[in-house]
């Protein structure tokens, strides 16, 4: 009778034992190329900035200081994804363009699941006429569980900048806030337009979901 209620309390101890330990493995093991399940494309906010024309050259400075954000709810995640438009520099006797730089913060938090990537690209109609630079010097860079953020200007590529990283362990949340400049070759005689799409890769408990969240950008003539 003693072994058998012996028994019976060791029992449940060693399937808790298998069990734990087999469960951190599987969230800790996550797929390098997970298999996306759903989409969630979020509709575009649009923003723009008209150019000043002025007669003659002339080297210029314009705050904007205009906040442009696009966000996403629902009873897993919120997403926000923010630009603050910060100045305007027409003729710039540094870079030798007009252009406008700006900061990014993207933040998502999860009730259930955890962060898997985070990418941000930048999509412009002119890539010859036009470019986009990301700041990667570090202290103009900020992350909370996320790995230190790669990036690809536009300056001789066709392809798209952008900003790509993935998370640290299985966080519930993440940030990452970065500073970027869009430049403008032309001689104030073209409309400028880029779109920035913030891509985020989550596990919900169920499933891995993408969801998009795009701002579209316009710097157009007087």
């Amino acid at each position: 009778m003693e072994w058998t209620s012996t028994k019976k309390k060791l029992i449940p101890l060693l399937l808790a034992s298998i069990i734990v330990p087999v469960s951190i493995f599987v969230g800790l093991n996550r797929p390098s190329q997970p298999t996306i399940s759903r989409e969630i494309s979020v509709s575009t906010v649009e923003w723009n900035f008209t150019r000043p024309n002025y007669p003659y050259s002339i080297s210029k400075h314009i705050p904007i200081e205009e906040l442009v954000t696009n966000s996403y709810k629902d009873d897993i995640v919120t997403v926000n994804f923010d630009l603050f438009m910060s100045s305007y520099f027409e003729d710039s006797p540094t870079y030798l363009a007009d252009y406008i730089n700006f900061k990014l913060v993207f933040s998502a938090n999860l009730t259930n699941g955890f962060i898997y990537e985070l990418q941000i690209r930048f999509t412009a109609i002119h890539e010859g006429a036009e470019a986009l630079d990301v700041n990667q010097d570090d202290g103009w860079v900020e992350t909370r569980n996320l790995l230190p953020p790669s990036s690809s200007d536009s300056y001789y590529s066709t392809v798209p900048a952008y900003i790509s990283t993935r998370a640290v362990g299985n966080p519930s949340d993440c940030y990452l806030k970065m500073l970027a400049n869009w430049f403008f070759f032309d001689k104030n005689n073209i409309n400028h337009e880029t779109t920035a799409t913030a891509d985020l890769v989550f596990y919900n408990g169920s499933e891995y979901v993408r969801i998009l969240i795009p701002i579209n950008l316009a710097a157009v003539l007087a």
